[in-house]
C-alpha cells in the first residue's frame, strides 16, 4: 500500500530528512541495531524507510515492524552531527503506518487498550487492581507493573517563606502504581520553600498514544493536560518572575509536556498554552539542584559515608531533557560515591510501553543494563532512576528506586 499524494505534515517530513546525511553515527548507540546488527533496525535504515514512504514507495507489514521496534530512546539524536530531529520523523511515519497497515487483532488490541485506559483514571485504577488478582495468567512482561502501590505518610514542616508556585501534575501510572513518589516530591519542595499545587483534574499526557502513532488521542489527552493548567497560566499573580513551575516525576511524561509546543504548533486555540507550558516545564532535578547547599544542612549524613549509588539516567531524561550527568552531579555533590555504570547512554529496554510490546528485546536490554550497572549478585546495591518505566521495568527486589523518593529518606526529621 502506498501514502495518499496529500499526506498530512508532507513538508515538514521532507524539510526533517534533508538534514541526513547518512553518516551512520547514530546506529553506533542505537539499542536495536547493537542487538541485531541489522540497518533496517538502525534510525538511518528507519529513516530510510519513511523516505520511502515520502517518495510513493509500497509500505508493508515490514516497514511497520521496524518503525515499531523503534525505542524512541533518542540515543540517535544526541549522537547526530547533523541535529536530525528523529523523533519527529518516527511519530510522523507512526502515524502515518496506522493508516496504510491495518494491524492484526493481537497486535491492534492490546495497543488501543493502552492507548485508550490512560485517558481514564477510573478504568486505569481498575484495571491494575484486576491485573493483580489475576498476575500469574498475565504475560510476564506486565508483571513488573502490577505490585501494590508504596505508599507514604511523612510529612515536612514547610519554609516560613514561599519562592515560587510548583504545578505538580500527578500522571497516570505513577498516581496508580506509586503514589508515593508524587508525595515525596511535594513534601521535598515545600521543605525548600515552593508553594506546591497538585493538578488533579489532568490524566495522561498523552505520551503513550503519542509513542503508539495514536495521535488522535494523544492530541486529546494532552488537550485535557492543557486546560487542567491553562488557570494557572492566566492568573495574574503567576506572571513574569512570579510564573508557575510546571513539573512531573517522571521524566518521559516532562518530555511530553515539552513537546507540546510543536504538537499544538498549528493549532490557533491551544498553541500558545502549549507554548507557555514548553517554557514553564522543569524536570524536578532541575529544581532541586539549585538548593543544594541547603539540602546538604537538612539531611542525615549518618551512613552516607562510602555509601555508593547506582544512577540510571533514563534516555528521556539524558537525550530528550538534555540533562545528561546531572542526576550523578546532584548526588555526588550530596557526598554519595556514584556510578552510572558501563554504557549510561544506552536505553535500559523500558520505553515506556515499549517492554509490553516488544518483550524479548525488552527483556534483552534490561539484563544488559543491570550488568552495566552492576546489580547482579549485590544484595546491597541501590540504584536510582528518574522514570517510573524505567524503576518498573530494571527492579527485581526493591533495589531501584525513585531518585526524589530516596532523597526524602534523607532529610532529618523536622529539618
Amino acid at each position: 500500500m502506498k501514502l495518499e499524494e496529500k499526506i498530512p505534515r508532507r513538508a515538514e517530513v521532507e524539510d526533517l530528512l534533508a538534514r541526513c546525511v547518512q553518516c551512520g553515527f547514530c546506529n553506533a548507540t542505537c539499542p536495536t541495531y547493537l542487538a541485531t546488527g541489522l540497518e533496517l533496525e538502525g534510525p538511518r535504515g528507519r529513516i530510510g524507510l519513511i523516505k520511502s514512504m515520502v517518495e510513493g514507495h509500497a509500505v508493508s507489514e515490514k516497514t511497520q515492524h521496524h518503525l515499531d521496534r523503534c525505542l524512541t530512546c533518542l540515543n540517535c539524536e544526541t549522537s547526530c552531527p547533523s541535529g536530525v530531529e528523529y523523533r519527529r520523523i518516527i511519530d510522523i511515519g507512526r502515524a502515518w503506518m496506522k493508516d496504510c497497515i491495518p494491524r492484526g487483532i493481537g497486535s491492534h488490541l492490546p495497543r488501543v487498550m493502552l492507548s485508550k485506559m490512560m485517558a481514564h483514571p477510573i478504568g486505569l485504577g481498575l484495571g491494575f487492581r484486576v491485573g493483580r488478582w489475576f498476575k500469574y495468567l498475565l504475560p510476564s512482561a506486565f508483571r513488573p507493573y502490577l505490585h501494590p502501590p508504596r505508599r507514604l505518610n511523612l510529612a515536612l514542616s514547610p519554609a516560613t517563606e514561599t519562592l515560587r508556585t510548583v504545578l505538580l501534575l500527578q500522571g497516570c501510572v505513577q498516581r496508580h502504581l506509586a503514589p508515593a513518589i508524587n508525595q515525596a516530591l511535594s513534601d521535598v519542595l515545600v521543605k525548600l520553600g515552593y508553594r506546591v499545587v497538585e493538578i488533579r483534574h489532568a490524566d495522561c499526557c498523552g505520551a503513550v498514544g503519542h509513542h503508539l502513532g495514536d495521535s488522535e488521542t494523544a492530541k486529546a489527552q494532552a488537550k485535557k493536560t492543557m486546560r487542567a493548567l491553562h488557570p494557572y497560566l492566566l492568573d495574574p499573580t503567576l506572571q513574569g518572575d512570579q510564573a508557575p513551575i510546571i513539573v512531573m516525576t517522571s521524566s518521559a511524561c516532562g518530555l511530553m509536556l515539552k513537546d507540546f509546543e510543536a504538537l499544538y504548533q498549528e493549532d490557533l486555540e491551544m498553541a500558545e498554552d502549549a507554548k507557555r507550558i514548553h517554557q514553564c516545564a522543569l524536570d524536578p532535578l532541575e529544581l532541586i539542584e539549585r538548593h543544594v547547599s541547603a539540602i546538604r544542612h537538612r539531611i542525615d549524613h549518618a551512613g552516607i559515608k562510602g555509601l555508593s549509588l547506582k544512577i540510571h539516567e533514563p534516555c528521556t531524561l539524558q537525550h530528550g531533557l538534555k540533562l545528561k550527568g546531572r542526576l550523578a552531579a546532584l548526588f555526588s555533590s550530596l557526598g554519595f560515591e556514584v556510578s552510572q555504570g558501563v554504557a549510561p547512554h544506552l536505553c535500559c529496554g523500558a520505553g515506556g510501553v515499549y517492554s509490553l510490546m516488544n518483550p524479548e528485546m525488552a527483556q534483552s536490554l534490561r539484563e544488559e543494563k543491570r550488568r552495566h550497572l552492576g546489580l547482579e549478585g549485590q544484595g546491597d546495591a541501590i540504584a536510582l532512576t528518574s522514570n517510573i518505566g524505567c524503576m518498573l521495568h530494571l527492579d527485581s527486589k526493591g533495589e531501584v528506586v525513585h531518585w526524589i523518593e530516596f532523597l526524602q529518606g534523607l532529610f532529618k526529621e523536622g529539618r
